[in-house]
């Protein structure tokens, strides 16, 4: 309910925001556009619980990831502010070698985007970012706890295809993301909508 109500209530930022921007052409190399961005996918990946992962082995991590956006587009580049979200569902797949471990961040991300490959109905890009994440973590570990929180360097590195209907365009993507401590790798199938002004 709680990411409903923050979806709703940033789209209707966005809508408000984007009242007086004159929109052109997609194709138009000079337009500039507004655009909000709505995403979700799973993360696969590794933690290292620890100081900077120093001091843990590596932990699989499964769990589901979610953004919301609004930037600007002009010609093939698109650049925007992000929040994302994160949260790992594993611990009920590790719990049974005995190991149990939560992992939760909220990020706030400047993205870059560049199409690389564009027709009238479809594209492809790629894209990079960074910022900084808050992060909260617990282990257990045949029984030795340890948790940690704080906030961190997040950075990522996107590569997708976008199909393209008028003021709506369908992404589909592959992430992947970076967070420094707890030192976090993962890769991100994801799929979402960008609603351009």
């Amino acid at each position: 309910m709680k990411k409903i109500v923050q979806i709703v209530l940033f789209s209707a930022f966005a809508i408000s925001f984007c009242q007086n921007v004159n929109a052109e052409d997609y194709h138009n190399a000079n337009a500039l556009r507004v655009y909000t961005r709505i995403d979700m996918g799973f993360s696969i990946g590794e933690t290292k619980f620890g100081k900077k992962g120093a001091d843990s082995d590596g932990i699989a991590e499964i769990g589901g990831i979610s953004n919301i956006a609004i930037g600007t587009e002009i010609g093939k580049s698109r650049f925007e502010i992000a929040y994302q979200e994160r949260e790992s569902v594993s611990e009920a797949i590790t719990s049974i070698v005995g190991v149990k471990s939560s992992f939760e961040a909220f990020a706030f991300m400047a993205n870059a985007y560049y199409d690389y490959l564009r027709d009238k109905h479809f594209a492809m890009y790629v894209g990079a970012g960074a910022g900084a994440a808050r992060y909260h973590w617990q282990t257990s570990i045949w029984g030795s706890k340890a948790n940690g929180r704080g906030w961190s360097f997040t950075g990522g590195l996107y590569t997708g295809i976008s199909f393209v209907f008028t003021d709506i365009a369908w992404d589909i993507g592959l992430d992947y993301y970076y967070i420094r401590e707890p030192e976090t790798n993962s890769l991100v199938p994801k799929t979402g909508l960008r609603i351009r002004f």
